[in-house]
């Protein structure tokens, strides 16, 4: 991905590297073969609800990383427009929604895994997204949009009143169908990746 990123020229602000990062976490734990935008949404839901100090301490991220990811939640509030307890509420649904770790690995081991397509769509997004923005670098702000506005069908459940999510949702009819990135040209995220 670091190739992918550097052909582009943007980098990752520290928030969403986190949100990658809590994403391939809670992936890995859960036995998955491979990391989904539901996982990414958990992973940006984990760092808005301040529910990340294991992961950034795992990231190693120092005082100054922690405090622009400080910075970029506060920049995502007027986005999320939820309360702190529908944002915990959220964030747990999501987390009860994902698969379990049904390996027996005890503990599951923690390891880089592959993408999904539709993960690998999203991070294409997001490029474009802030190189329409004439920017550098893909904040926590764009993640954020462009999951509420593709938001996975696991996380229906809990964004069923938020302006942003309600509409991507109205517009797709049974609220179904555009919620899942269309990625003819990759694989979608409903298939397992090969190891």
């Amino acid at each position: 991905m670091q190739r992918f990123i550097e052909k582009r020229r943007v980098e990752l602000h520290p928030s969403v590297y986190l949100a990658w990062f809590i994403a391939n976490r809670e992936a890995a734990l859960a036995g998955c073969a491979c990391v989904t935008p539901p996982h990414v949404l958990l992973g940006v839901l984990k760092i808005l609800d301040d529910s990340y100090d294991r992961e950034a301490e795992a990231a190693r991220m120092g005082a100054g990383e922690l405090g622009r990811i400080d910075e970029a939640v506060g920049a995502c509030g007027p986005l999320l427009q939820m309360s702190g307890a529908e944002l915990t509420a959220a964030r747990r649904g999501l987390h009860k929604a994902l698969p379990d770790n049904n390996s027996g690995e005890r503990p599951p081991r923690v390891r880089m895994l592959q993408w999904s397509g539709d993960s690998l769509f999203l991070h294409q997004k997001l490029v474009a997204r802030a190189m329409n923005e004439s920017g550098r670098t893909i904040t926590l702000a764009h993640l954020l949009e462009e999951l509420l506005e593709n938001l996975p069908p696991e996380a229906m459940p809990f964004f069923r009143s938020h302006p942003r999510a309600r509409a991507a949702l109205d517009s797709s009819g049974d609220g179904q169908s555009q919620a899942q990135y269309d990625s003819p040209l990759w694989a979608s995220s409903a298939e397992p990746d090969e190891e």
